[in-house]
C-alpha cells in the first residue's frame, strides 16, 4: 500500500504452505518467520523494522535528490553512488554537492523525515500510533486464529473501545481532516487505514460510530494511486490474517 501511493515499483513473492512447511524457507529467515524484505543488501525482518525502514526512506531530500541525479548525466557526477529507481535506502545523513557548469548544486536532507513526520515530536507520535495499531493487530490476528465464538462476541463487542483512541487522535488533529499525525502522510497512516479497511470486512458496521475514521477511510482510499491499488486483484484476492470473515 505504501509502495504503490509513493509510485514505487516492487517485486512480491507469495510463499505457499507447502512451500514454508518445506522447510529451507522457514530456516533461512532470521526469526523463522516471513515477512522479509529486500532492499538493494539490506534484508530485513519483523513488518514493523520494514515500515519505520520506508518511513525514513521518503522524502524531500530524496525528491531533491532524485531530480537532480535526472538532469545530470551520470559522467558529470563522478563518484556519485547511481540514482536506485526504487527510491529506497539512505538514512537521510549524507550532504552531496555537485558541481554543474553553471552552479554548484548542494543536496542536503530536509526538514522532513519522509514518512515519518516533520520532526522528532511528529516521529515520536507516528512510532506511538504505529505501535498501538500492532496491539489491535495482534488482538484480531490471535482472535481470528483461535476462532473461538465466544471470543469472537467479546472481540466485536470491544472493538469500539479499541478503536477510540484513533478517533480522538484523528479530532486533536485539524478537526480529523488531515493525517493521524501532522499534516502529511507517515506510514502509519498505511498501517492504520489496512488494519480500518480490513475491519470493515471482518465486522462489517464497526466505524459507524466513528464519523472521523469512516471520512478517514473514504479520503485516503480516494488518493487515486492508492485507490487503483485497492482495486488490484493482488489486493483484492490477498487474505485477511490469511482467514475469513468474523
Amino acid at each position: 500500500m505504501l509502495l504503490a501511493d509513493q509510485d514505487q515499483s516492487w517485486k512480491e513473492e507469495v510463499v505457499t504452505k507447502e512451500s514454508w512447511l518445506q522447510g529451507p524457507l522457514k530456516a533461512s529467515c532470521l526469526y523463522g518467520q516471513l515477512p522479509k524484505f529486500q532492499d538493494g543488501d539490506l534484508t530485513l525482518y519483523q513488518s514493523n523494522a520494514i515500515l519505520r525502514h520506508l518511513g525514513r526512506s521518503f522524502g524531500s531530500w530524496r525528491r531533491e535528490w532524485q531530480n537532480w541525479a535526472e538532469r545530470t548525466p551520470q559522467s558529470r557526477r563522478p563518484g556519485c553512488p547511481d540514482l536506485r529507481p526504487s527510491g529506497l535506502g539512505g538514512d537521510g545523513s549524507t550532504e552531496w554537492a555537485r558541481p554543474q557548469p553553471e552552479q554548484n548544486v548542494t543536496l542536503r536532507p530536509a526538514a522532513d523525515t519522509g514518512l515519518y513526520g516533520t520532526d522528532e515530536r511528529e516521529a515520536a507520535l507516528v512510532d506511538m500510533v504505529n505501535d498501538g495499531l500492532e496491539d489491535l493487530r495482534r488482538h484480531c490476528g490471535h482472535l481470528i486464529h483461535h476462532k473461538r465464538e465466544e471470543d469472537k462476541a467479546q472481540y466485536v463487542q470491544e472493538l469500539p473501545v479499541h478503536l477510540q483512541p484513533f478517533e480522538t487522535l484523528l479530532s486533536q488533529n485539524q478537526g480529523g481532516q488531515a493525517f493521524i499525525v501532522g499534516d502529511q502522510i507517515s506510514f502509519a497512516d498505511y498501517n492504520l487505514l489496512d488494519l480500518l479497511l480490513n475491519h470493515q470486512v471482518l465486522v462489517p458496521g464497526c466505524l459507524d460510530p466513528f464519523p472521523l475514521l469512516s471520512a478517514y477511510v473514504a479520503r485516503l482510499s480516494a488518493r487515486p494511486k492508492l485507490k487503483a491499488f485497492l482495486a488490484s486483484p493482488e489486493h483484492v484476492n490477498r487474505p485477511i490474517f490469511g482467514s475469513r470473515k468474523i
